[in-house]
């Protein structure tokens, strides 16, 4: 039997029973009943795919970087014209626990040291301070606060947070990096003397040549007069 008793599309098959009657309805996704006469529900979310790895970032990045995993689902359309609403993406940050128990105790001793880098970075660069190690090895308070974008949506998650990247480095030194000594002027007023130079020489080297050519050309006139 091809469809028989079966509504909705549903294959019917004959069972192997002293009854001829006897039969079951193979349904599309979505239907239910015997003879598939249960349509679906209304459109709804497949479940959600597994959480994908968390990425944390390197204790190098961890002043300007944070970390999410990102969660995707599919829509699974039962019958035409059905819709999912909703987004099919979803983002957790490392507030979460979900997230935080993916770290390492390794990485996450790490982390926190370079967090207290970042914190306490400030501070020491503007008093021109040694940093202590002892200052370093402070646990975090609470490892939620790793999370210093709580704020941003979804599409930030790695974006760089370019302000404040040498918070650790003293500014003054900092900016005297950028500063041209008292050498670099003048080696650049040596070479700009020497462009001149250059430039001269090729000037006279041209009226030169430009005199011998008119004083030659005037003689070969004499003597043709």
């Amino acid at each position: 039997m091809k469809n028989g008793p079966c509504k909705a599309g549903g294959r019917c098959e004959q069972l192997s029973t002293t009854d001829p009657l006897d039969y079951m309805c193979h349904c599309p996704p979505g239907y239910t009943g015997k003879n598939c006469e249960n349509p679906p529900s209304e459109p709804y979310w497949a479940s959600w795919s597994e959480w994908s790895p968390c990425h944390w970032p390197k204790p190098a990045e961890a002043c300007f970087k944070r970390a999410y995993q990102e969660c995707t689902r599919q829509c699974i359309v039962h019958a035409p014209g059905q819709i999912c609403l909703g987004p099919s993406r979803r983002i957790r940050y490392r507030d979460n626990e979900a997230v935080t128990q993916s770290l390492s105790t390794e990485h996450r001793k790490n982390l926190e040291l370079a967090f207290a880098l970042c914190e306490i970075g400030p501070t020491a660069a503007m008093a021109n301070q040694t940093l202590d190690e002892a200052l370093l090895r402070q646990p975090m308070d609470d490892i939620g606060a790793l999370d210093d974008w709580a704020n941003e949506g979804p599409e930030e998650a790695t974006y760089i947070l370019l302000p404040g990247v040498f918070r650790h480095l003293n500014q003054t030194a900092l900016s005297a990096v950028n500063l041209p000594t008292f050498m670099d002027l003048v080696y650049l007023t040596g070479w700009i003397f020497a462009c001149i130079l250059g430039v001269s020489l090729i000037y006279i080297w041209f009226y030169l040549i430009r005199m011998w050519i008119l004083k030659y050309f005037e003689a070969y006139s004499s003597e043709l007069v």
